[in-house]
């Protein structure tokens, strides 16, 4: 009954079935058998090579079976297999961990291919072992690779616990109806809409503002049918828009003869724009969130002379000024901005840092940084195993966040990874099928993820679509739109429906469609 457990939860959690055993060798750390109740140190176990202090085997306190190892049993220590997986294929690494009871420090390493992460909790109130287990996905890069565990705690002798280590392919499911879909032509607007913004508004319907003029339109998803309503106060693109609390919109900076300190307001019941106070530093190409207590964060972007801006400010709605707020780490522009599911923290990822339209490798950012609202604060946050700008990323339904593409021309731009909020760390998942950069990424009602158009030398302007089922990493074909586009929006509407609006394309650049997952109306 060594594994019956990991495998029912892994089941009743509806994860894909595993290909094959382990590809890890004595992961329960059963061998060397010892008596019960008894420890004793080796240089190396079966499967398994020490560095240090050597691998301290433990026939107590196991989640499954009867042993576990310890490392810093004499001092820093670590361990590391050998594995042989296939290349290319994703793979499911499974960890068993739990603090040593009355120890406060018990951090343990692992490292194995994109994967670099640490393991921790604090023990110091424990009277027993405390297992919990962590699982993690990651693509084989090569057919040898090292799996490594490594004592970085404070040296005292005394160390965190490893059990039941496991290695297992990850066999991909037909992606069924969950993964067909189709899309239909949702109406033209009105204007030419390019580098714009689309908002969903409290009543259902859309607000597409900006795009090389002052026209403001408003879809309808009951109508399938684009309406013009109040102008902007000034031509906006590359700016940002918000739906704030009270259901009004507010539409922040952006180019008109250059980059715009100004900032409007849409009040949607009147049909109407208000002009408010100035930023503090025109820019464009930002990000903007909203925050609680009425606030939103804006950030980023470039200034009139073109240079990237790391600097971040606040509008206060209910008092109507903007202030300043802490700077990021990175100066940064075509990056990707987050709000995290808890604790009232944003996700910035990536970005260039000149005035180029794409990742060139020397010229883009593999930085990753979140604010936190509560001090007004940046911190870094792990590092991106791809630098990547004018990518995408959305938050999906288990609070973790997916970043895809943007990256060199070619396969680079088709990778993708997942950013952990609980751990800070950055997993490998499934490539997408085609490189994209300046695509959409819209998370469904299902958890799936639709990732639709963009660009890529290699391929040229995309007309594909694609999905991504979280629960295996990998991605589904789906209906390809009607037309291609890049640099478009994507709106996710009430009903779980998203609406694709304009972009550049060697099509029609006023067209929008709707695409609907199998199982809507």
């Amino acid at each position: 009954m060594k594994h019956a457990l990991s495998a029912l939860l892994l089941l009743s959690l509806g994860t894909p079935a595993l290909a094959q055993e382990s590809l890890v060798i004595n992961g329960g750390f059963e061998s060397p058998a010892l008596p019960r109740g008894s420890w004793s140190v080796f240089g190396s176990i079966p499967g398994w090579a020490g560095y240090g202090s050597g691998i301290e085997i433990q026939a107590f306190g196991a989640l499954e079976g009867s042993q576990v190892v310890e490392l810093d049993s004499h001092g820093p220590s670590s361990m590391y297999q050998i594995v042989y997986p296939k290349p290319g294929a994703l793979y499911e690494l499974s960890v068993a961990y739990s603090p040593r009871p009355g120890v406060r420090d018990n951090r343990i390493s692992v490292r194995f291919g994109d994967l670099s992460t640490t393991l921790q909790a604090d023990g110091s109130s424990l009277g027993s072992n405390q297992w919990t287990r962590h699982t993690f996905r990651v693509r084989a890069t090569d057919a040898e690779m090292m799996l490594v565990f490594q004592d970085t705690s404070v040296a005292d002798s005394l160390g965190g616990l490893l059990d039941d280590v496991r290695l297992e392919e990850v066999v991909a499911e037909q992606c069924g109806t969950e993964g067909a879909g189709q899309h239909n032509p949702a109406g033209s607007t009105a204007a030419l809409h390019l580098q714009h913004t689309a908002t969903l508004l409290a009543d259902g319907r859309v607000l597409a503002t900006g795009g090389f003029g002052t026209t403001a339109e408003l879809y309808s998803p009951a109508t399938r049918a684009w309406t013009v309503t109040g102008n902007t106060n000034t031509t906006r693109r590359l700016h940002t828009a918000t739906l704030l609390e009270d259901g009004r919109v507010l539409v922040v900076g952006g180019d008109d003869s250059g980059a715009s300190a100004t900032s409007e307001v849409y009040d949607p019941t009147g049909g109407y724009w208000l002009q408010i106070g100035r930023l503090v530093t025109p820019r464009r190409g930002h990000a903007a969130v909203r925050l609680s207590k009425g606030r939103v964060l804006v950030f980023g972007g470039v200034d009139d002379s073109g240079r990237a801006l790391d600097s971040a400010e606040i509008y206060d709605v209910a008092r109507g000024i903007w202030y300043p707020t802490g700077r990021m780490k990175f100066a940064r522009r075509g990056f990707t901005a987050t709000e995290l599911q808890w604790g009232d923290r944003v996700l910035v990822t990536g970005g260039v840092v000149d005035g180029g339209d794409e990742c060139l490798g020397t010229n883009c950012l593999s930085t990753a940084e979140v604010y936190d609202a509560a001090t007004g604060t940046w911190t870094s946050t792990g590092s991106l195993a791809t630098a990547r700008g004018f990518h995408s990323a959305t938050l999906l339904s288990n609070g973790q966040v997916l970043v895809t593409g943007g990256s060199l021309d070619g396969a680079a731009s088709a990778r993708a990874e997942l950013y952990n909020p609980l751990t800070g760390t950055w997993t490998s998942t499934g490539n997408m099928s085609s490189p994209r950069r300046r695509h959409t990424l819209s998370t469904l009602a299902n958890g799936w993820v639709l990732a639709a158009g963009g660009y890529d030398a290699s391929t040229g302007i995309h007309s594909s679509a694609e999905l991504y089922d979280p629960d295996t990493g990998l991605w589904c074909p789906t209906a390809n739109m009607g037309q291609n586009r890049y640099e478009h929006t994507a709106t996710v509407l009430q009903d779980g429906r998203v609406l694709l609006t304009a972009g550049f394309s060697t099509a029609s650049q006023y067209t929008s469609e709707v695409f609907t997952q199998a199982g809507l109306p």
